[in-house]
């Protein structure tokens, strides 16, 4: 992990003292960018960054919720996953009060992206990876999980204006409404009982702890309760009317 300031730097470490292994040289899997105090005095707040490896994953007015995020990232990478719930690739967001999956490649155009998406009222979640619930057909929404020192948290300042930025999405359960899985042109749309299975699967439903048999059995009926959607899109005018159609059948 690294920081684009000294500053940023001292509080991380106070915040993380917990968690920090000294004389570790291993590469930094994230970074997080913090404006300063005085970049966010004029009439536009600017923004706080957060990275994977080069890919920007967060990004957002309010400087509380990238460092949440990173907590997020960072607990993530260690510690054994709650094996009720099914982990898998892809994009958690929330719309309207309900749970959607997108596909993970869309970051790649968050820049751009996200306030297209907030302004259609979806607000993507801050982690890695989608966490569902199948008992409830939910898309849960964890807590940061790192970061044991409150105070130390409460110095990192919440966004005084947040324009068109929908807030961060709170932890909890949100009723799943729709998964959808990257597909070619002319396989968009609702996709059949096995092929949402078969992408589902492939999107890490299956993996070292859960085998496919009992995957294929928490996941079918989470599946005929949901939308499962094939996307494809050339431009993001598609991506967005192809989220919206996905949402219209939920």
């Amino acid at each position: 992990m690294r920081s684009g300031d000294a500053a940023t730097d001292e509080l991380l470490r106070r915040l993380l003292a917990a968690h920090l292994v000294p004389g570790l040289g291993a590469p930094a899997n994230l970074s997080i960018m913090l404006a300063s105090a005085e970049s966010g005095r004029g009439p536009v707040q600017a923004f706080n960054q957060l990275f994977r490896g080069s890919q920007l994953v967060v990004r957002t007015r309010d400087p509380r919720r990238a460092v949440q995020a990173l907590l997020t990232y960072l607990a993530a990478l260690g510690g054994a996953p709650d094996p009720s719930l099914l982990h898998v690739t892809g994009l958690p967001a929330v719309a309207n009060g309900r749970g959607v999956v997108l596909p993970r490649g869309i970051l790649s155009s968050l820049k751009t992206l996200q306030p297209r998406l907030h302004r259609a009222g979806i607000a993507l979640v801050d982690a890695p990876m989608a966490t569902i619930d199948p008992r409830i057909v939910s898309l849960v929404v964890p807590e940061p999980g790192l970061g044991d020192d409150a105070a130390v948290l409460a110095e990192v300042p919440e966004a005084r204006r947040l324009g068109a930025e929908l807030p961060r999405v709170e932890p909890g359960a949100y009723p799943l409404a729709a998964w959808a899985f990257p597909c070619g042109p002319g396989e968009q749309g609702r996709l059949t009982p096995g092929r949402a299975l078969a992408r589902a699967l492939a999107a890490g439903a299956a993996d070292d702890t859960t085998p496919i048999v009992e995957a294929a059995t928490r996941l079918r009926p989470l599946l005929a309760e949901i939308t499962p959607y094939g996307l494809w899109y050339a431009t993001i005018d598609d991506l967005l009317a192809e989220v919206g159609r996905m949402l219209g059948e939920g």
